[in-house]
């Protein structure tokens, strides 16, 4: 994973652990949310992308921690194949 310029922490439990990312991370690196920001709401996702730049979206590529439920099974069921792309460009 790529390292980050700066990480905000939001929920009610990253309170409880504040002196000790501090003290690990560091104040230049790390930011905590207010506690109106602590639970998911479609309200705050905007009020927060209200104060970013527009990015450019069709260069976005997401990082996922796991593979899917289908992916893990269809790799399991085609070990010997050397896992090219599936569905080649036409």
């Amino acid at each position: 994973m790529q390292p980050y310029s700066k990480i905000i922490f939001v929920g009610k439990d990253c309170v409880l652990f504040k002196d000790q990312l501090l003290k690990k991370m560091g104040t230049s690196k790390i930011s905590f949310a207010p506690q109106s920001f602590a639970y998911p709401q479609a309200l705050v996702l905007g009020l927060l992308g209200e104060k970013k730049p527009i990015a450019e979206i069709n260069s976005f590529v997401p990082h996922y921690l796991r593979l899917t439920q289908a992916e893990t099974q269809w790799l399991k069921n085609h070990r010997e194949t050397d896992h090219e792309p599936y569905v080649e460009k036409i």
